[in-house]
């Protein structure tokens, strides 16, 4: 089974992450943390000397790659 939650920043995504995955006994992936373990830095670095346009591009690669799984 597979859940993907979808929302602006701070709308409690995580967290209803975190709730789910233990409830249902489920893994849970952030993409977030995903993306800047492939950075090797923060998103807020990497967006500072990249901008957004970069750190999108980066970030629909990992979402692509957890799609294919």
């Amino acid at each position: 089974m597979t859940i993907v939650l979808i929302g602006a920043r701070g709308s409690g995504k995580s967290t209803v992450a975190r709730e789910l995955g233990r409830r249902l006994g489920l893994p849970v992936l952030s993409t977030d943390r995903l993306v800047e373990e492939r950075l090797g830095a923060s998103i807020a670095s990497h967006v500072a000397g990249h901008g957004w346009p970069a750190f999108r591009e980066i970030e629909r690669a990992v979402v692509a790659g957890l799609a294919e799984r």
